[in-house]
């Protein structure tokens, strides 16, 4: 147990390093310069020159990432072009809304696509079973931005249950949540449902229906702990497509999370906002991945031995 935690604590050092690097020589490679948009268009050649130098940009570019990665290893995100305010307090303003968004959609996803998944797989081909099945089938298809704009209308404009932007309380959470999560129901009932169906006719479940066990306990007790195995895989995934998704759900309903500063970032070209964005993203995907791994260890002790 302990030799796989530190396996995938280590593999973590490598694909860390390969994020920094791939993140960098993108950014770098994106057109335009930097020193221009925060001087704007008819700002002399010789401030263009001077605010370059200022930002270490008139070095080649194997310089400044030496310089980039010093920085990191001290701790230091640097500076934002645009507001000249350290980064790391731009973060700790905006990374925690970005959380607080992906946590309720993952519990929106679990609870709601959980309900759904079970209630399918106790009722089979029934009506009630075609209909969650399209339901998911819709949760999938639907683009996230034309769903929050579709809630938008109906809770926040008709109904007037809920804020239709920016952070206002929990009540204003919900919305972007459902947006995010709404795919993600969609595929853990599918699969909920799948592997239920599955784990029925196991020779357990058999002699636990002999037994005079209850369709509830037998979900319950012995099949969904081993039915959540695949869906927790997708978890893992889903987790990461929520911190990705939030730069769109983000924008849509005005939240302040890392979403929303990454599109003011790019649109500003603030070159070390954008890194620092990307980064954290990425290295929170890889936490929560590191984090799933570990549960299918508590889940199925068999995995320790593969």
């Amino acid at each position: 147990m302990i030799s796989e935690i530190i396996k995938r604590i280590l593999y973590l050092i490598p694909v860390t390093l390969a994020v920094i690097f791939i993140t960098f020589i993108v950014i770098y490679s994106i057109p335009g310069n930097p020193a221009e948009v925060i001087l704007d268009l008819e700002a002399t050649k010789e401030n263009v020159a001077a605010l370059e130098k200022e930002m270490g940009l008139d070095q080649p570019l194997y310089v400044q990432y030496v310089i980039y990665i010093n920085k990191l290893l001290h701790g230091n995100l640097g500076y934002s072009y645009r507001t000249r305010r350290s980064i790391a307090g731009e973060v700790r303003s905006y990374y925690p809304n970005t959380i607080i968004l992906a946590v309720f959609a993952l519990v929106l996803a679990v609870v709601i696509g959980g309900i759904v998944g079970i209630l399918s797989a106790l009722r089979p081909n029934s009506y009630l079973d075609f209909a969650f099945r399209g339901f998911s089938v819709l949760g999938i298809s639907v683009p996230e931005f034309w769903f929050g704009f579709l809630l938008i209308l109906f809770f926040a404009v008709f109904l007037r249950w809920f804020p239709s932007e920016g952070k206002h309380g929990i009540s204003s959470c919900f919305l972007p949540a459902l947006t995010l999560s709404f795919s993600a129901i969609g595929t853990i009932a599918r699969l909920l449902r799948t592997s239920l169906l599955e784990i029925f006719h196991e020779p357990y479940i058999r002699a636990a229906r002999a037994k005079g066990a209850s369709n509830v306990m037998i979900v319950f007790r012995h099949a969904l702990k081993n039915a959540m195995i695949p869906a927790i895989t997708v978890l893992g995934f889903m987790m990461g497509r929520f911190l990705g998704g939030a730069v769109v759900v983000e924008t849509v309903f005005n939240w302040p999370g890392m979403g929303r500063l990454a599109v003011d970032a790019i649109l500003g070209r603030d070159i070390p906002l954008i890194q620092a964005t990307i980064l954290i993203l990425a290295l929170t995907y890889i936490i929560i991945n590191l984090m799933v791994d570990l549960l299918y260890l508590t889940l199925d002790p068999r995995i320790r031995f593969h």
